[in-house]
């Protein structure tokens, strides 16, 4: 039924780390402080704003799962910054969540985005363990990992096997599902998109 609806249907409705933005995080605000100056239950908008918090640090969990205790000095490439693709709006995006978890857990990240790079470094402060990457490749040079954040059509089209030649390691986060799960693992990634368990046994050794 909802995908039938054109304004919230197949042109929205796609699986990811949460959202982020200027307008929907302040409409969801402005709506719970409406309802309580009238008494109003607002447990469905609480529960959209929860799970929210929850998705936005679902790859972070992902991602050290996959690792266990072995985090420090994994390099992790980061591709996608901003909130969506299409603009270089930082405000509240799924990308810094994650970065903060994995810095505090020892990770190296390289990050990328194709024009929110100059936005992401006014939020993100500076770090030993953070670095701005040229481009898809350069973030992915010698990675353990590569975390996919906010869906840029130029990451659909890169040649996945080409990428993987140049990491280290062979694990694959797709924050949008925007890849075929079958198709990344013939190319020899352990692949994890949303909606996928975190407990399955992996190969890190390559």
């Amino acid at each position: 039924g909802i995908g039938s609806d054109k304004r919230i249907g197949h042109s929205f409705l796609y699986p990811g780390v949460g959202y982020g933005g200027s307008c929907f995080p302040k409409d969801i605000s402005a709506l719970r402080q409406l309802a309580s100056k009238i008494d109003c239950d607002t447990s469905l908008i609480d529960a959209v704003e929860e799970v929210n918090q929850k998705q936005k640090g679902l790859m972070a969990k992902k991602v050290l799962t996959y690792f266990g205790e072995q985090t420090v000095g994994k390099k992790v490439a980061i591709w996608g910054l901003s909130f969506k693709p299409d603009t270089d709006d930082m405000r509240q995006a799924p990308s810094l969540n994650l970065i903060k978890e994995l810095l505090k857990a020892g990770i190296e990240l390289h990050l990328f985005d194709p024009i929110a790079m100059e936005s992401a470094k006014r939020v993100v402060p500076d770090h030993p363990q953070l670095f701005w990457s040229d481009n898809e490749i350069d973030a992915a040079t010698g990675a353990d990992a590569i975390v996919l954040m906010t869906e840029w059509k130029q990451f659909r089209l890169i040649d996945m096997e080409d990428v993987i030649k140049h990491m280290r390691g062979v694990a694959f986060f797709d924050g949008r599902n925007q890849y075929c799960p079958k198709d990344m693992k013939e190319k020899g990634f352990d692949y994890e998109g949303i909606g996928t368990s975190t407990k399955k046994s992996y190969a890190i050794s390559r």
